[in-house]
């Protein structure tokens, strides 16, 4: 090959690592956010973005943002971001005296509320979502809906939900498991309280107590699943149920143990307790705290270059199951 030709090839190829696969569709709320970032009036820690998602009214449940002077890390971290989201991703951006702040989300879903109803635009790959939310009773609704349902509206005084409407949540079911696809804030209902430093197992247990639950019995078998599927979640850098081992159930009868449900609670942040206060803020994941079909807990603590992962697993009666006998 001329030097030529070698060198036009060495071009091409930095022209290709340097340009993201597509263009990234833009966000006014992520936008006004990376303003903020600009400003100073905002940091990068998850729990500093999530708490100006909830003031934009953005629909989306978690982002990642870089504030640099180069276009390379920009370019790199947008990358990144949308590999391990699966290629779906919205931005917004902002440029200010040489220094960029670039503000990620998954993709999500437009939900939204108009004339007391629920509308929300599931994409051809999700039929069917789930609502999440607390009544002002503290009543739990969650309510199977199909994609029709909501792109129709759903009637929010028929389940039970009043103004000032509490936090709403979409969940999903995707390869990677069920998970929240979008939100929307609304006002802040009584949550259980977070104590300083407090252990995820004694955070639980005081939950239950305080819910009038059975208590739950702690789990060893549990809590090394629970374990390792911390380390696997922090180290992949993407909050999933889902491992290469498979669900949370399908993890457990590797292991050899069946129950008659099982459940997982799992949130990142920049420590521990961000992790528990993330959990807490989600209605899903405090509906699974505070399921009374479980009976058995693990707990799982690991820590990532992004922060400390907490897994919370529950079963409901398991037992083992010994592998069968070889003849």
């Amino acid at each position: 090959m001329s030097r030529s030709l070698r060198l036009l090839s060495a071009i091409v190829a930095l022209i290709s690592i340097g340009r993201p696969a597509e263009a990234c569709p833009r966000d006014e709320h992520l936008e006004g956010i990376a303003i903020r970032l600009l400003l100073g009036e905002v940091e990068t820690s998850p729990e500093a973005l999530d708490a100006a998602l909830r003031a934009s009214g953005s629909t989306a449940i978690e982002a990642s943002a870089l504030v640099s002077r180069s276009e390379e890390r920009l370019l790199g971290f947008e990358r990144d971001q949308r590999a391990r989201r699966g290629g779906e991703i919205r931005c917004g951006r902002a440029d200010g005296e040489g220094t960029f702040a670039l503000v990620i989300s998954g993709r999500g879903v437009d939900l939204a509320v108009r004339d007391g109803k629920l509308h929300a635009s599931l994409g051809p790959e999700y039929p069917r979502a789930t609502l999440v939310a607390r009544t002002a009773e503290g009543d739990l609704v969650w309510e199977n809906l199909s994609r029709g349902d909501l792109a129709e509206g759903v009637s929010l005084r028929d389940l039970g939900l009043r103004a000032p409407l509490p936090e709403l949540q979409l969940l999903v079911d995707d390869p990677d498991g069920p998970r929240p696809i979008a939100r929307l804030p609304g006002i802040a209902r009584a949550r259980p309280r977070l104590y300083a430093g407090e252990e995820p197992r004694a955070l639980v247990h005081r939950i239950r107590n305080q819910r009038r639950l059975a208590p739950l019995r702690d789990s060893g078998i549990l809590d090394r699943e629970a374990k390792e599927h911390a380390q696997t979640t922090c180290v992949s850098g993407r909050l999933a149920h889902r491992s290469e081992s498979g669900d949370p159930e399908e993890r457990l009868r590797g292991r050899g143990i069946v129950a008659r449900v099982v459940g997982e609670a799992l949130a990142k942040g920049s420590t521990r307790d961000a992790a528990l206060r993330a959990l807490l803020e989600s209605p899903s994941h405090l509906a699974t705290i505070e399921d009374a079909r479980f009976t058995d807990l693990g707990v799982g603590v690991a820590r990532g270059e992004r922060g400390i992962c907490v897994v919370l697993l529950f079963a409901s009666f398991p037992r083992y199951i010994p592998p069968p006998r070889r003849r």
